[in-house]
């Protein structure tokens, strides 16, 4: 199995990141990655230029989204298209979950330990989880 150097969860000027995609995709390379995810908060339209950016650059860039909620933060890996966070609460996250599966994404619970409010609003999980086997990944770093 090849070792892929990857960031599986960035953002761009669509959220609370700084830079274009193309921007994003230039530092990436710069640093030696060979991919990154843009899952920028509760939007995909950072990926209208994807195509462009990935032959330009030559970075590989996963399609993604980071469900951003009152409730904790889910990065959504792989999507091809918009999967509604909005109806999802804290007893219904398997919802949700089953939807991006359905669409052929996996989902990540992003930064579980991060402080909470009122510094980062949702930043700590607080979905209840009833079988950890429908969560593909948790982010350790």
């Amino acid at each position: 199995m090849p070792w892929i150097a990857c960031e599986l969860h960035s953002h761009t000027f669509h959220s609370d990141g700084k830079q274009t995609l193309m921007e994003l995709a230039i530092g990436a390379k710069a640093l030696g990655f060979e991919c990154i995810a843009l899952t920028d908060h509760n939007t995909m339209t950072g990926l209208n230029d994807k195509d462009a950016v990935e032959q330009e650059t030559g970075i590989s860039i996963i399609s993604g989204m980071e469900w951003t909620t009152f409730y904790g933060h889910m990065v959504t890996l792989g999507l091809t298209h918009f999967a509604d966070w909005r109806p999802v609460g804290p007893d219904d996250i398997h919802k949700g979950i089953a939807d991006v599966h359905r669409s052929g994404g996996i989902v990540g619970m992003a930064h579980p330990y991060r402080i909470g409010s009122p510094i980062c609003t949702g930043c700590f999980w607080e979905f209840n989880i009833e079988d950890w086997n429908d969560m593909d990944y948790i982010e350790v770093w």
